[in-house]
């Protein structure tokens, strides 16, 4: 029984049964629950209150519908108020996990030209605006996770970028591998380009960048890297997917990610914040220059 409100008025019938201090037949008290309880259930109910002590048993019969009985009063009360605890956490365990409008997961992908699907999948975004929607709705704090840009994935956002820290935003990137022995020219190139732009529109204060990663000193053998793809706008709005800040990632890929809103989203900043926290501060100037 998982309505309070019929078990109330269930509660109410048994009780009007117990007050007439008469012997009950089983048919009589199901005929008491018609209107509030499944007519499946109407036998197993009889048993059921039978095993709880609530139906003492004075005559028996071949089927439990012709037994007679009384009540027991006490074990009735006990029973329903048991009963309508179980039914109140129930609805409230109902309510916690049940979606919520402000709790909403989003299916985006980018799918290749070459790919032909028929007609148009239905609820699914291309990866490539959803995440520029993303970065201009920041107003705080905005996170690229990202380990691997180019100049055209990076160029593509940039716009984004500097419109949501004109406005105030905290843009935060963090990826891997910057300064390593051969360098990556796609990746500083493409920081290169943001830190350009920035500095040409007097935002470069809203920009700091980071780098997750750590070879052992002796063997040269990587301990960690960072290989997550994540956006994050304040604690509101987070997409995690496959796609790279990359030509292919954005525009010729088959990459999938979702985008998570509402409160659900804040244990992944907390997580965002902790490997902040233990990132590798890049400075600005250095990534001007071939200097490490």
């Amino acid at each position: 029984m998982k309505n309070a409100a019929n078990i109330e008025a269930l509660q109410e019938k048994m009780r009007s049964l117990a007050r007439k201090n008469a012997a009950v037949s089983g048919r009589e008290i199901i005929k008491n629950a018609e209107g509030l309880l499944d007519k499946k259930l109407h036998i197993s109910f009889l048993y059921l209150l039978k095993n709880e002590k609530v139906l003492i048993p004075e005559e028996v019969a071949s089927v439990i519908e012709d037994y007679v009985f009384t009540f027991d009063a006490k074990s009735l009360e006990t029973y329903f108020e048991e009963q309508k605890l179980g039914a109140k956490v129930l609805s409230e365990a109902e309510e916690y996990f049940a979606p919520r409008k402000e709790d909403l997961i989003e299916i985006v992908a980018t799918i290749p030209p070459a790919i032909i699907f028929g007609e148009k999948i239905q609820q699914i975004e291309p990866i490539d605006p959803t995440i520029k929607r993303l970065i201009i709705s920041a107003e705080n704090t905005l996170w690229i996770i990202n380990p691997f840009f180019d100049v055209f994935g990076t160029a593509s956002i940039l716009p984004a970028l500097t419109s949501a820290a004109s406005r105030g935003a905290s843009i935060k990137i963090v990826t891997r591998e910057i300064f390593e022995d051969e360098k990556n020219w796609s990746l500083l190139n493409s920081l290169r380009l943001i830190i350009s732009k920035f500095e040409e529109e007097k935002i470069i204060d809203k920009l700091e960048i980071r780098d997750f990663f750590k070879r052992s000193g002796t063997t040269r053998r990587q301990l960690y890297a960072l290989h997550s793809k994540l956006v994050l706008s304040d604690e509101s709005a987070c997409y995690i997917g496959s796609a790279n800040v990359t030509e292919t990632g954005l525009k010729s890929n088959f990459e999938i990610g979702v985008v998570i809103r509402g409160k659900k989203v804040k244990p992944i900043s907390e997580l965002v914040n902790k490997l902040w926290d233990n990132s590798k501060q890049v400075a600005l100037n250095d990534l001007k220059h071939d200097t490490a």
